[in-house]
């Protein structure tokens, strides 16, 4: 049976494709979630948590959800990987 940690890695990798497979997608918005991606690997990689959020900034699960928000229209099937990896971020207690 999968872990919570599993989960992730496989969600990470599907969003990862996902990603890849858009042609049109404004290129500050692909370096942010590239960003994020790298972050959560990390994090991933040395089995702990993403940073918390510092004053003034967004913690991990809110700029996916931001981002699924705003490519929800445009992007839905990224939409719905990002909010998907937010998801499990949540229950892992991110």
């Amino acid at each position: 049976m999968p872990t919570d940690r599993d989960k992730l890695a496989a969600t990470l990798n599907d969003l990862r494709a996902e990603l890849a497979d858009v042609d049109e997608l404004d290129p500050q918005e692909r370096d942010r979630l590239r960003a994020t991606l790298a972050e959560i690997q990390a994090a991933l990689e040395k089995k702990r948590a993403p940073a918390a959020a510092s004053s003034g900034s967004s913690g991990v699960i809110d700029r996916l959800s931001e981002a699924a928000l705003r490519l929800e229209e445009s992007h839905p099937a990224l939409s719905s990987a990002i909010g998907n990896l937010a998801g499990i971020l949540g229950q892992m207690g991110f």
